[in-house]
This record gives structure tokens, sequence and C-alpha cells, in this order.
């Protein structure tokens, strides 16, 4: 079991985030309220994860991902932000976070993003991704691509269209509508069609 702090002043948020949580099937969480708890908490704990919520005060979550790094802690952070910039989602990364997620994506996108970091990778939206190249989930062993066609079938299940209305569209059956999602799921260890859409509208793949 993973041991889980959830780093954000606003108690609603904290709040939020361990219900999202125990609907994931996480239940072993830590509420921190500022860097400084936080901080406490590492030294009296094994924790695998952070999750870091200070939106609107995003600046403040960058700073909380660098101070962590500079105390050589090597465990996976994850950042909730209401900016959906390349610049501020490339800053994190820099920083060392594993992974960034918009506010309105948040609660379905988290489960993911959580996994993500937790067996390794990475995971940040690519906003400025338009030209129809490989989306990459991106760790120290390797790549998860999704093919040209895989993105496809995630633009049209963001748009709320079924497996009929996309083999339609991709002149394609519905069956090999239902093989992509599936190797999609399994692909990203994504566990629903919910997650797939909100992982295609993060990357703006809709």
């Amino acid at each position: 079991m993973s041991n889980i702090i959830s780093l954000s002043a606003n108690q609603l948020v904290r709040s939020s985030l361990r219900l999202a949580l125990a609907n994931a099937g996480y239940s072993t969480m830590i509420d921190a309220e500022s860097l400084e708890q936080t901080l406490q908490i590492l030294t009296e704990n094994h924790i695998d994860l952070i999750i870091i919520d200070f939106t609107p005060c995003d600046e403040i979550a960058l700073h909380a991902v660098e101070s962590l790094r500079s105390k050589n802690w090597e465990g996976g952070i994850i950042v909730i932000s209401d900016k959906r910039d390349d610049l501020f989602s490339h800053r994190c990364k820099n920083a060392g976070a594993q992974g960034i997620i918009g506010k309105s994506d948040g609660m379905v996108m988290l489960p993911l993003a959580m996994r993500a970091a937790l067996q390794g990778y990475t995971l940040f939206p690519q906003h400025n991704n338009c030209t129809g190249a490989p989306v990459a989930l991106n760790s120290h062993s390797g790549n998860i691509v999704i093919s040209q066609r895989e993105r496809q079938v995630l633009k049209y299940l963001a748009q709320g269209k079924n497996n009929t209305e996309i083999g339609g569209i991709l002149d394609i059956s519905h069956k090999t509508v239902s093989t992509f999602k599936r190797k999609l799921l399994t692909k990203l260890d994504i566990h629903s069609t919910a997650e797939l859409a909100a992982f295609a509208r993060e990357h703006k793949m809709d």
C-alpha cells in the first residue's frame, strides 16, 4: 500500500483529494497544509507520493516541488494546477515533478497520474501538440507510445462519442474501436472510458 501526502492550504481541497483517492482504492493518506508540515511528516514516515494543490497560487506549488527536491527527497510528486500552458508544465517538470494535471480534470485524471508516478513514469499535458505525432509517457525504462489511430479514437471518446459513432467516422467496425480501447486501457493502465476521455482532454486531443 502506497503512503501519500495531500499538500494543500485548503481543507476542502484536501477532503476532495482524500475522497477521490479512497474511491480509487488508496486509503493511506496524510494531510498537510504547508511545506513545513510536509517536511516534518517526511522525517517521521515513509512516503511514496505527494499530491500538491495550491491553486490559484501555483507558484507556491512550484516552490514546494523545488524545496522537496532540494532536500533530496526521491518520491513521486503530482501537481494539480489551473494553469494550462506549456511553460508552467515545463517548469514543474524541470523542478522534479512526475506530473501535472488540470484542475478541471483533476479528480478523473488523478488516479492515472498517481499510477504513472508510482511506477516511475511522468505524465505531462502536451498543449501544443497539433502535428498528429504520437504522444509518449516517458520513464527511465522507455516510452509508452500512443499511435495516430489511437489518438483518433481518444479524440472522439473525449467528445462523448460511442464505439459505433467512432467506427462510422473512422470507417472501421465498432469491434475494432473496442479493440483500440482495450489496448489503450492496458497501455496506459487506465480502468475506465471516463479516464481515457480525461486523458485525451488533458493532452488536448479533443
